[in-house]
């Protein structure tokens, strides 16, 4: 099972991993063997209650809607930053301005899979077009120099549904989401989503 071979190889390998379920957040050691066990069941259990609706995966551009995280919370508005999009540069990234600065942001926590540079453009392009205002959380980090945040629209994470449609990857461990993400990236590799479609 391709899940079994993404464990034994280290995925979803942080110390310290939360995911949101019922309205809570539980959390797991990962260095423990009792709590990695665990998450490893746990994140079958949510693959496997992932139940997409029809044509959610039929284009890029079908829904902005996610379908492994159905109790993920909207943050707190006193977290979230104000962006209006100017345009999206590649799948990660977005120029715009925020409290009327131009600023460059890049997704957190995710990382474009080889091959869909152009797939995930698209979903960007569509979903943050020019004008459009989003959410940012900010990271409180750069890389390259540039801003990173968990971008929301219309209620979705955009880190999390580029990973559940097979366009991108968890880059890092200890991020806020980071148990969201692996749970996508099991989903993406089992569902064949994007990349992970079968050849």
């Amino acid at each position: 099972m391709l899940l079994a071979a993404l464990l034994a190889s280290g995925w979803g390998g942080a110390v310290s991993t939360c995911v949101y379920s019922g309205g809570q957040s539980l959390c797991f050691d990962l260095s423990n063997p009792v709590d990695l066990r665990l998450y490893r069941e746990y994140v079958q259990r949510r693959v496997e209650a992932a139940t997409p609706k029809a044509g959610i995966f039929d284009g890029p551009m079908a829904t902005p809607q996610t379908v492994t995280a159905p109790d993920l919370p909207y943050p707190d508005p006193s977290n979230l930053t104000a962006f209006r999009v100017d345009r999206a540069l590649d799948g990660v990234t977005l120029l715009g301005n925020m409290s009327f600065v131009p600023t460059r942001v890049r997704l957190a926590g995710i990382e474009i899979l080889p091959g869909a540079e152009a797939e995930a453009a698209k979903v960007m392009k569509a979903f943050a077009s020019p004008g459009t205002g989003v959410s940012l959380e900010l990271t409180g980090r750069y890389e390259n120099g540039v801003r990173t945040a968990y971008v929301w629209q219309l209620g979705t994470l955009m880190n999390l549904l580029l990973v559940e449609r097979g366009l991108a990857k968890p880059s890092e461990s200890g991020t806020q989401y980071v148990g969201e993400l692996d749970v996508a990236a099991a989903f993406s590799s089992q569902a064949g989503t994007g990349m992970n479609k079968p050849k």
